[in-house]
């Protein structure tokens, strides 16, 4: 909590708060410069760039293989 506090070891940007780099270095601090991706979120563009045309695609998210979005 504390230590925590005083070494900035949580990071917010947005929406997102998480664990902020732990190590700090003077010439080269480190930093948050995006939120992680979300659940799912690149699987398609992956599966487009191995070769998976837009159907089979979409026949894995139906199946429910792929998923696009995390259920809350």
């Amino acid at each position: 909590a504390s230590h925590t506090t005083h070494r900035d070891m949580v990071t917010e940007l947005g929406g997102y708060r998480g664990l902020a780099t732990p190590i700090k270095l003077s010439r080269t601090p480190g930093g948050t410069r995006a939120a992680p991706p979300r659940f799912g979120e690149h699987g398609a563009a992956i599966l487009s760039e191995h070769g998976y045309d837009a159907a089979a695609i979409a026949a894995l998210e139906r199946d429910g293989v792929l998923h696009t979005n995390r259920r809350k």
